[in-house]
């Protein structure tokens, strides 16, 4: 646990990460430990809750490639928007913006104002960080 708690983006013979989420797995023995990485910290969750909330409804999952993607982009809000299935048109009709202005935001050429950028990851349903 000391080594994975060092560098938890190592590769483990018994850490693997669950698809569509940014948890990890731990097997040690007949145990199953939950994980996420929050800046430094490796923070435990329990694998029952996670599911349970995940069934509620409360969080959801991503294909891995997506969770690939979004880590390696620097461009998540057009990751997100296409995973959502949605034109740059619809988006920004739903968000009241031109087509160009969200594509301007998307590319980087032009950042959109708070007002706008929140309007957007609700539209996505995201949180702010996850488009910026």
């Amino acid at each position: 646990m000391d080594e994975i708690a060092r560098n938890p983006y190592a590769r483990h013979n018994n850490v693997a990460p669950l698809q569509g989420t940014l948890y990890y797995r731990l097997r040690v023995g007949d145990w199953r430990i939950v994980y996420e990485i929050q800046g430094e910290k490796l923070i435990v969750q329990d694998a029952n809750e996670i599911r349970a909330r995940i069934e509620r409804g409360e969080e959801e999952t991503i294909p891995a490639s997506l969770m690939r993607a979004l880590v390696n982009s620097e461009r998540p809000l057009r990751l997100w928007r296409e995973y959502r299935g949605l034109t740059l048109q619809t988006l920004a009709d739903r968000v009241g913006i031109s087509k160009s202005y969200l594509s301007q935001i998307e590319s980087g050429n032009r950042n959109g104002s708070t007002k706008v950028m929140k309007r957007i990851a609700a539209e996505l349903n995201v949180s702010l960080d996850e488009i910026v």
